[in-house]
């Protein structure tokens, strides 16, 4: 099975009997035969990975976000001698 991102709309069947409308824009996991079909046709994108992050995510991950780095830091005071 392979993930597929449709660059068109386009029927096809993944069993061989049954056909489906496949939509543009749209993620399907389909059968690796009917995906080498969509790809050699330049019909569908592979998606190798979709990822999402939250906030809660980046957080734990301790990952800099653009809020976070465009926050003025407290300054902190040295200690003279």
């Amino acid at each position: 099975m392979k993930k597929v991102i449709m660059r068109i709309d386009q029927k096809g069947s993944q069993d061989g009997v049954n056909v489906k409308q496949f939509y543009k824009g749209q993620v399907y996991t389909i059968t690796d035969w009917l995906a080498e079909v969509f790809l050699a046709e330049n019909w569908a994108n592979e998606v190798t990975t979709i990822e999402t992050t939250t906030p809660e995510t980046l957080k734990k991950e301790k990952i800099f976000t653009p809020e976070s780095i465009a926050k003025p830091q407290k300054k902190h005071k040295r200690k003279s001698k």
